[in-house]
């Protein structure tokens, strides 16, 4: 679909939803960025992808990846889906294939750092990493964290300066103070951090989907008349 038909789309859809919902979407679209993105190796706790995807979205970020090796994803309570039906949730799970690797190949190819969150004095913190370049942020499993080959796969290491007895945070906490903390400077930045025209009418035609009923029909009544 050419941009010019995508634009008048989303425009003739916007006349099933309320003006508080069109504003709503208009506006945080306009707040949206794929330039910081998270990774979750083999999350296998539902709240903390709950919790997770919840963050993120709510911090304007678009994209979430999501690794299978050993775990299948599944969105097990409202909070998760709620916040996922703004998301655009990308999956790596096939059976015959390494999905690290796959995921890894594909953020490369769309020009991200890759970023492992290990605990490490030599690593830089979330206040002070550099983010002169789309970067993603790689969060292991609830109990080992990332796996070796994740963490060789990193340009950059991150971690959270902590001061108490307890060796790391919960998974969910790490992503929060990470992404909120790159976040907030990003947005305080000079670098392009939203998305391009075209990329916020993909993610406004997506949520105008997932709002409106019957919605496949109101399509197919745009296009035989366009």
């Amino acid at each position: 679909m050419d941009i010019t038909t995508k634009q008048n789309l989303v425009e003739y859809l916007k006349q099933f939803v309320t003006d508080q919902r069109k504003h709503k979407i208009e506006t945080i679209s306009q707040e949206r960025t794929r330039y910081i993105t998270t990774v979750l190796e083999d999350p296998y706790h539902s709240h903390n992808i709950s919790a997770v995807l919840r963050t993120i979205e709510c911090l304007g970020m678009q994209d979430a990846h999501i690794i299978e090796e050993r775990n299948p994803y599944s969105l097990m309570n409202g909070v998760a889906k709620g916040a996922g039906k703004w998301l655009d949730i990308h999956r790596y799970g096939d059976a015959d294939r390494d999905n690290a690797q796959s995921c890894i190949e594909s953020l490369r190819a769309a020009g991200y750092r890759i970023v492992a969150t290990v605990p490490s004095e030599q690593s830089y913190t979330p206040a002070n990493l550099p983010i002169d370049q789309k970067t993603a942020l790689l969060f292991g499993t609830e109990v080992v964290g990332l796996t070796d080959y994740m963490c060789e796969q990193a340009d950059m290491t991150v971690a959270i300066p902590m001061y108490g007895f307890t060796e790391s945070f919960n998974v969910s906490v790490s992503a929060a103070i990470c992404c909120y903390t790159l976040m907030h400077r990003l947005r305080n930045s000079d670098y392009q951090w939203r998305l391009s025209q075209e990329e916020q009418l993909d993610v406004q035609l997506s949520w105008l989907r997932a709002t409106i009923n019957r919605v496949a029909l109101h399509e197919q009544a745009f296009f035989s008349r366009y």
